[in-house]
């Protein structure tokens, strides 16, 4: 108990040195430990009634101090383990984290807290193992030798019974206020065994927003987005002469780090020099801050599942239009170049169903510098600058023919970062953040070798590239690292920027939308009708309600949208909804829910209606290709 104690202080980002000065730091450091010692204590008390019962029977007692102590130290282990595991998810691994990591194809989360584990760790982790072992070994002796036992197992019972009901009254308080008030602090807190335990019992099917809403109130809410004015003309630009269309995806880049953004540090110059023909639209957002719920959206304008399962990997093949396969059969030339693994999370079967013609991952492209970020050495990717090189020459093998639509996808943003050249100082203090903004300063050049090389091609005007984020990525804000565990701005907020000379002439359009409009703009850009199918409206459309909705299942199930200036999140964990005024508060510090409750109220209804609209259609459309594949 005393070590998980000391444990919990490194996790909770305590200065152990400080606990012992007062009896508030003392409290605070018990108050912490809550479930550390809840589960120990229980532990214990099972064990404790096993020898009770078994006491005549030395091989039970034998094989009972066996597992106890085996117990004992994997609930140590996993908690020091869990020391790096909350520096990176923000949490502890989960039951959602390991199905959205898919661990049995992706080593992610492994080799990501794996990085963090460095020989001292381990030797500390050995050490703290020995300690408690040999502490307790050395304990049980003395007390045998001075025959002591009785008292000492009398003792702990007296202090356990007398100390368990202040604790838990006081504790449980401390603990359901972090949970309440500062959520971004209770994976800090939680215990790693029973949090990975209660995380199989967590079900959003337990919680208001999955509660059946009446058939014709969905059909009313058709839906989240209006369709527009039947019969509106398009108010999107357009030029007989623009047919091509390129998505630039730049993985893992909030809108913040993006020339037209934020753009504090200055690592996108090529897309800052380019500012004279585009367009950049003001607020672009991805529905979940994963991957592979981006593909779904961006393609086929619908959101992704709201669960810890997603469409892409649970059904592949999904009869569902896509723009690329919209345009395929408009006789677009189709491809998509990815530059990591498309086998992760079944998404090379998916992009097999949309329509390529053409699918290159790093695997099958040749190209002489490799990165290799996982435990066994295997290659995660290659140099960006041999994608644009391998799309260029497919260019080439039929230039002049039909028009083409590509997917572009970069990957050395992707957390370990990856650095080609020499690595410059853009921050000091942090290592991660500074490699990372190296990374996207080299994609930033690889966008200008594309450009370029549709320039020297003769294909700059005819083609529209569309620079955009798949999600984002943080560093340490609201205590958190990655993309995954939650939906602020730098984890979902993203650029999104089209480049055309006959197009654009260096707008910004002020909109609130999200990848699910992005399929219907490129549409409406080429003056092309959208499928019946797709929910989102196109970012042209003045009617639109500038509103849209995303959702994290990493760790717990966050909801939440924007509309207008304001940002509703509600936590099913903990039943908690908060508001931000983005336009006064555009890092979320401040939650004015308190202020506004009518707004909060209609948050549920809101948010409810899009879960069960969008789990009715995506229900329909997977019981309709289910039925085609049996009849085949």
């Amino acid at each position: 108990m005393l070590v998980l104690l000391y444990v919990r202080t490194l996790t909770y980002g305590l200065a152990y040195s400080t606990v012992l000065q007062s009896k508030r730091t003392i409290k605070e450091a018990v108050f912490i430990a809550y479930e550390d010692l809840l589960l120990i204590l229980g532990i214990w008390a099972l064990f404790v009634v096993i020898s009770l019962l078994f006491g005549k029977k030395a091989a039970i007692q034998k094989a009972a101090y066996g597992v106890y102590a085996s117990l004992l130290l994997l609930a140590l282990v996993w908690s020091l383990i869990n020391i790096e595991a909350v520096k990176i998810l923000n949490t502890p691994v989960n039951y959602q984290l390991l199905y959205n990591s898919n661990l049995n194809d992706s080593q992610f989360i492994v080799d990501s807290i794996a990085e963090g584990i460095s020989w001292g760790i381990l030797l500390k982790i050995l050490l703290l193992c020995a300690l408690a072992v040999g502490a307790g070994e050395l304990l049980y002796a003395l007390a045998r030798k001075i025959k002591l036992t009785g008292f000492v197992t009398a003792t702990m019972a007296t202090a356990v019974a007398a100390g368990l009901g202040y604790y838990m009254l006081h504790a449980n308080l401390y603990i359901e206020e972090l949970k309440q008030e500062r959520f971004d602090d209770y994976g800090k807190v939680a215990n790693p065994v029973v949090a990975f335990a209660a995380s199989f019992g967590a079900n959003m099917e337990e919680h208001f927003m999955t509660r059946d809403f009446p058939v014709d109130s969905l059909r009313a809410y058709r839906p989240i987005q209006n369709k527009g004015a039947i019969g509106k003309p398009s108010e999107a630009p357009f030029h007989p002469k623009v047919k091509n269309v390129i998505l630039f995806v730049m993985e893992s880049v909030p809108a913040e780090y993006v020339a037209g953004y934020q753009d504090t540090y200055n690592v996108t110059p090529v897309l800052k020099k380019h500012f004279a023909e585009s367009l950049v639209i003001s607020d672009c957002y991805a529905h979940s801050p994963a991957s592979v719920n981006s593909i779904f959206s961006m393609l086929g304008s619908a959101y992704p599942a709201i669960s810890i399962q997603n469409v892409v990997n649970e059904h592949p093949d999904l009869r569902w239009p896509t723009l690329s396969s919209e345009l395929k059969e408009k006789q677009y030339r189709t491809a998509f170049y990815g530059f990591s693994d498309l086998s992760y999370m079944n998404v090379d079967r998916y992009l097999a169903h949309r329509g390529f013609d053409v699918v290159v991952d790093h695997k099958n492209t040749p190209c002489a510098t490799t990165f290799k970020s996982d435990s066994e050495g295997a290659e995660t990717g290659k140099d960006e600058a041999c994608m644009v090189d391998g799309f260029l020459n497919w260019v080439d093998e039929e230039e002049g023919q039909d028009p083409f639509f590509a997917v572009l996808w970069t990957m050395q943003t992707h957390w370990p970062y990856f650095v080609s050249g020499n690595e410059k100082t853009y921050v000091s203090g942090n290592e991660d953040f500074n490699r990372y903004l190296n990374a996207l300063h080299y994609s930033d050049a690889v966008l200008g070798n594309l450009l370029d090389g549709l320039k020297q091609k003769g294909l700059a005007e005819s083609t529209v590239v569309v620079v955009l984020g798949d999600h984002g990525e943080a560093f340490g804000r609201h205590g958190q690292y990655g993309h995954g565990s939650s939906i602020y701005e730098e984890n979902i907020r993203i650029p999104l920027i089209f480049i055309n000379p006959l197009l654009f002439c260096g707008q910004q359009k002020q909109a609130v939308g999200g990848l699910v409009d992005l399929p219907v703009t490129v549409m409406d850009l080429l003056h092309e009708p959208s499928p019946t199918e797709w929910i989102g409206t196109s970012l042209f459309d003045s009617s639109r309600d500038n509103t849209t909705y995303f959702f994290s299942t990493w760790s717990g199930y966050l909801y939440g949208y924007r509309s207008g200036d304001y940002k509703v999140i509600f936590n099913a964990g903990n039943n908690k909804t908060s508001v931000f005024d983005l336009k006064k508060d555009p890092r979320e510090e401040t939650d004015i829910a308190s202020k506004i409750p009518a707004l909060v109220n209609e948050s549920h209804d809101r948010l409810g209606y899009w879960v069960g609209y969008n789990r009715a259609l995506l229900g329909k459309a997977i019981s309709n290709t289910e039925n085609t594949t049996a009849l085949r």
